[in-house]
């Protein structure tokens, strides 16, 4: 259905010029109401109109200028639609003063960094940027139970977003909560013996984890987990110790954990880290048992 943009109406309402830009249907033959359509209204101060008026080319506007209307109406809510999330975005990153905005990799991955720039750009903030991450393995996470017990209020696609943006964070603690193969190594991997194939991928997850060691006040159990000497329920104990008392002080705090022995504080120690504590060299690899050396 073409229309043609057929009239701008100027009218002064309390010092203010309202324009109204209506497109005129042609498959109607008379001018009967709905045969009009208002594309759009604009209002500016009636003093600052006169004064610019000579400028205002309305001819060049209405000549012979043809549209589809059906296109029109989505093009506008589409624009309504962005205009609105870049509010609620940019009300969200002053809210909670947010300084980097995660974007996964995926599907309109190129669209989101676009808006992301132009959010950033009105935002006015001087310190924020976006970073674009790997989400593969996301949609996997949040369809499992840990993700479930860990973010039980929210849907499937929050918990892939909480995912992305913990990933940012510390990617470690967030990628050992997903099943290796998940990730996507290698096109024949589905063509090797999968005991042994799990086998060999869970080792090297522990051994990149036992390496870089894991915060005591911040590792999630997933990542606890991954600790040599401790066990699921261990773990699961450590967390509920911090939360009970408060962060970790030092290393040997740990061993007033519930079913944490001597042997699983002497096989732990020296990959958990203990940030801004009583004893420097908690932060370190060095295991406790060689501090005086």
């Amino acid at each position: 259905m073409a229309v043609v943009l057929a009239e701008i109406e100027l009218n002064e309402r309390d010092g203010q010029l309202v324009i109204d830009k209506y497109l005129y249907n042609n498959s109607y033959p008379d001018y009967s109401e709905e045969s009009y359509y208002r594309l759009w209204r604009e209002t500016v101060p009636f003093e600052e109109w006169a004064e610019d008026a000579p400028s205002f080319e309305w001819e060049e506007l209405v000549n012979n200028t043809e549209f589809d209307i059906t296109e029109l109406k989505e093009e506008k809510i589409k624009e309504a639609k962005i205009k609105e999330s870049k509010e609620k975005l940019i009300g969200l990153i002053k809210k909670y003063d947010a300084t980097v905005l995660s974007i996964g990799n995926g599907t309109a991955s190129k669209e989101t960094e676009i808006f992301a720039a132009e959010v950033i750009a009105e935002s006015g903030k001087n310190d924020l940027a976006y970073m674009v991450v790997n989400e593969a393995g996301a949609s996997i996470y949040s369809a499992s139970k840990l993700a479930a017990d860990e973010l039980p209020e929210l849907d499937l696609t929050l918990r892939s977003a909480v995912s992305i943006a913990r990933r940012l964070q510390d990617p470690l603690a967030e990628l050992v909560k997903i099943d290796p193969k998940s990730i996507g190594i290698g096109q024949y991997q589905h063509d090797m013996p999968q005991k042994r194939l799990s086998e060999t991928l869970d080792g090297v997850v522990e051994d990149c984890v036992n390496s870089v060691g894991a915060d005591l006040n911040t590792a999630s159990p997933a990542l606890l987990s991954r600790i040599a000497g401790l066990s699921s329920a261990v773990c699961k104990n450590i967390v509920a110790y911090r939360e009970e008392n408060g962060k970790f002080e030092s290393r040997t705090e740990l061993k007033k954990v519930h079913k944490l022995g001597p042997k699983a504080f002497e096989q732990c120690a020296g990959f958990l880290r203990v940030a801004d504590g009583k004893e420097a060299l908690d932060n370190t690899a060095v295991h406790p048992e060689s501090y005086k050396a």
